[in-house]
């Protein structure tokens, strides 16, 4: 069966169907990312993991595509991260999502809490990005790293993938941590993601609630691209 397969930077894609390019799904993902100041084809590999988690992917997904709650459940990331809504910006585009942020200025200049590790380099941004249906992209601050995570449905309330870490040939050891180390929004990393799946969650449909448009627009992105999908 002919598949089709194209590359962005390191990567490789492979599309089992004949469909939309990869040049129109990412979009302006690749500039936004090099706006960062980060080149991926500068990155190397460093490592792979696989995990697990107690709860169904698209949870699993729209927890990644929201930053409100960072304040108060990822204090170490938020340190690092100006999570403000006036600078932590959230940007929806036809397959995609970006989250992205300034690092906080007393980071740069020690003040304030600590900081988990060294936020100068060449990367001056924080960026998280969502790439339709199952691709995250998490890129921190600080020396050149890029960590990807592949979301997979195992089951109504569970879900397995894996990450990838990639970093700047030059990056000296030990080299910085990567996305969920400082306490980011959404990736397992080898625990539940914000204390999902503590409990067997309910296979009850949820009861209708609201999003906040102004900090879960992406959320509603991310359902309105599921029910496409559907049909």
């Amino acid at each position: 069966m002919p598949v089709s397969v194209d590359t962005w930077g390191p990567f490789v894609f492979a599309n089992l169907e004949a469909g939309t390019p990869l040049s129109r799904v990412l979009g302006e993902l690749p500039a936004i990312i090099g706006r960062s100041g980060l080149r991926l084809d500068d990155l190397r590999f460093s490592g792979r993991e696989e995990w697990t988690a107690g709860a169904n992917w698209k949870v699993m997904i729209e927890n990644f595509l929201e930053c409100y709650h960072c304040p108060v459940q990822h204090p170490g990331f938020s340190a690092v991260v100006d999570v403000a809504e006036e600078s932590y910006g959230l940007h929806a585009h036809e397959w995609f999502s970006s989250q992205v942020a300034p690092v906080r200025a007393s980071a740069l200049e020690g003040r304030g809490r600590k900081t988990a590790y060294d936020v100068h380099g060449a990367v001056t941004q924080a960026q998280y990005h969502y790439l339709w249906p199952s691709l995250t992209i998490s890129i921190n601050p600080g020396h050149p790293n890029l960590s990807l995570d592949v979301w997979m449905p195992d089951g109504p309330d569970r879900t397995r993938g894996f990450s990838e870490h990639y970093f700047g040939a030059d990056v000296p050891g030990p080299r910085p941590p990567g996305h969920h180390r400082i306490q980011s929004p959404g990736r397992p990393r080898g625990r539940r993601p914000d204390g999902l799946g503590a409990a067997r969650p309910s296979r009850r449909p949820a009861r209708p609630g609201r999003l906040l448009t102004a900090s879960e627009h992406l959320v509603i992105h991310f359902q309105k691209l599921v029910l496409s999908a559907l049909g």
